[in-house]
């Protein structure tokens, strides 16, 4: 698995699956049980807020084929590219470079053999130079803050 809600759904009665929390929900937390209260309650699309935030942090690398489909998830970070011919390492691609809020990523290819980087959009990364069946690219992304 390598999302958590990134599906928004509406229910019937308008509410959403997912919620940012409340400012003063992420600077203090949840009240915990009391005595004499039950605490708050996990209400499900703060926690599904939660998750999706969670699981966008840990799960930046993306392995696709030489396409790059859907390989630059995150906005405003720095990329590093790795691709390979699968049945030959000698054909390779390593690139780094940062993508802007929204924005194309700007790459510079550090070192290569045979292969090399296709048109960039926001969120592929293709890599030609071989049938892209035959390539195995891996996006990693790392957020500036």
């Amino acid at each position: 698995m390598t999302s958590f809600a990134e599906t928004v759904v509406t229910y019937p009665d308008g509410q959403i699956n997912v919620e940012t929390l409340p400012v003063t929900l992420l600077a203090n937390g949840f009240i915990p049980k009391q005595k004499g209260t039950n605490g708050q309650p996990l209400v499900a699309n703060w926690l599904n807020w939660l998750f999706r935030e969670v699981f966008r942090k840990i799960n930046r690398d993306r392995v696709t084929d030489g396409l790059g489909v859907n390989s630059i998830s995150t906005d405003e970070c720095m990329v590093t590219l790795y691709a390979v011919v699968k049945t030959d390492p000698a054909k390779y691609i390593h690139a780094v470079g940062y993508k802007t809020a929204s924005g194309v990523p700007v790459m510079q290819v550090l070192s290569s053999a045979t292969l090399s980087l296709g048109i960039l959009t926001a969120t592929n990364t293709p890599v030609s130079g071989a049938a892209s069946d035959t390539i195995a690219v891996r996006v990693t992304t790392s957020e500036i803050l």
